[in-house]
């Protein structure tokens, strides 16, 4: 599966998570900065091969979560795709 489509799976995947249409996630910057950014998020996040790398940006972001008094939910690695890494 090539990089393109496995993008596309989890793209998919997490517009379904956050109950919204994939097409949220190409809105211009004026209709929704938060779908813009959580896009840019996620074109990063798979431009990331390693998955040490991966766990590192994971536990940074824990750890920010954490420290402003949030609460985090941790997913099963199997239910992410692990190998989609």
């Amino acid at each position: 599966m090539g990089l393109d489509a496995r993008a596309d799976a989890l793209l998919d995947r997490l517009a379904d998570a956050l109950g919204c249409p994939v097409e949220t996630f190409f809105q211009g910057p004026g209709q929704d900065r938060d779908a813009v950014l959580t896009l840019e998020l996620f074109r990063l996040w798979c431009a990331i091969a390693e998955p040490q790398r991966r766990h590192h940006i994971l536990t940074v972001a824990r750890q920010e979560v954490e420290r402003q008094g949030g609460a985090v939910h941790v997913a099963q690695e199997h239910s992410l795709g692990k190998s989609a890494s």
